[in-house]
């Protein structure tokens, strides 16, 4: 069975917990200084996107008024900010990429260093039993796999001391205890897992970042036009967001975490076929194995399923959503315009 997603309240601590170590650790300079200029970078694109927004009204307001040279003005003053705008934009891109990519490697590293420091490899692969030895059928007889089990168990008795005497395990990671040890497919997480981790914390974190100053930077301007529309706006907004993570959220994260998991026990799959590949062929396990595979991937087909599901709904209210964002805003100000209040 999965596990069940944490909520917010349970997520957040986890996920500072690893965060914290590269922005507190060794290497904290260099990660405050790449959260530094990401931070600029995206205050100063901001700020050029405020200045655009101008340009084209100043712009657009020259073309209906037939005026030439504030139209020709307009037009010099939106050149010059995207010769400005364009290569700060890209900068700002290969910022947030490298950061990214100078936080998986340490990241990645922390947990490779855990991962093989006091056996935790072995130990992990004692919790979960002796799924990795593959023989077809009756491969081993319930003798020799108690056998097995206290051999694990002699050679985790003989380097106690040794594991006692090492440096602790990282602090990216910590000590393996009844959760941890049950960790299924180590490869998966120190790999896959690691990547998404850290490219969705920086998308994610400099996303709501950029629409927070976008939202304090346009607010300013569409409250000259008009407070009610900035008002209106904001609880719309606010609505949608709260809304749309309250009903899909859950389901579709909870969906994804199940999908990478069956992934990651197919692939687990044909990677223990592969290694044993001379047992199957001995013992004549070439069915069973197709069997067992095939029930792998009916699995996670039918999860996938599911979520394609959620995920049809999802596109539908976002859709709608979006598309009543174009006409909400006539529809509030138009009263105000049609009065002679307003300018368009």
């Amino acid at each position: 069975m999965g596990r069940a997603v944490p909520g917010l309240q349970d997520a957040f601590p986890f996920w500072w917990r690893v965060a914290r170590q590269w922005f507190a650790g060794a290497d904290r300079w260099q990660a405050r200084l790449y959260v530094l200029a990401s931070t600029v970078l995206a205050l100063v694109t901001t700020w050029l996107a405020v200045q655009i927004s101008y340009t084209q009204k100043r712009f657009s307001t020259g073309l209906a008024e037939r005026d030439k040279g504030a139209w020709l003005a307009a037009v010099w003053e939106f050149v010059g900010i995207i010769c400005l705008a364009a290569p700060l934009k890209a900068l700002h891109y290969y910022a947030e990429k490298r950061l990214i990519a100078v936080w998986r490697l340490a990241l990645t590293h922390a947990f490779i260093t855990a991962y093989t420091t006091n056996r935790a490899y072995f130990h992990l692969q004692l919790a979960r039993g002796t799924e990795g030895d593959l023989t077809p059928g009756s491969s081993r007889s319930s003798n020799e796999a108690a056998a097995g089990a206290r051999r694990g168990e002699q050679l985790g008795g003989a380097s106690a001391q040794k594991d006692a005497a090492s440096p602790s395990v990282h602090p990216y990671v910590g000590g393996l205890s009844s959760t941890s040890a049950c960790v299924d497919n180590p490869d998966q997480r120190i790999t896959a897992d690691v990547a998404n981790y850290v490219s969705s914390s920086v998308s994610l974190v400099l996303l709501l970042g950029k629409k927070l100053l976008n939202c304090a930077a346009f607010a300013g301007v569409l409250w000259s036009i008009s407070p009610r529309l900035v008002t209106f706006l904001l609880c719309y907004a606010f609505m949608g967001t709260f809304g749309t993570a309250f009903f899909f959220g859950r389901p579709l994260a909870s969906l994804q975490q199940r999908i990478l998991r069956l992934e990651a026990d197919l692939r687990f799959g044909l990677v223990r076929l592969r290694e044993n590949a001379e047992a199957v062929a001995f013992y004549s396990g070439d069915a069973e194995e197709a069997a067992d595979l095939s029930n792998r991937l009916a699995a996670m087909i039918d999860v996938l399923l599911k979520r394609i599901r959620w995920l049809g709904v999802y596109e539908f209210w976002v859709h709608t959503y979006s598309y009543a964002t174009i006409l909400i805003p006539s529809l509030v100000l138009a009263p105000e315009y049609f009065a002679g209040k307003i300018e368009f």
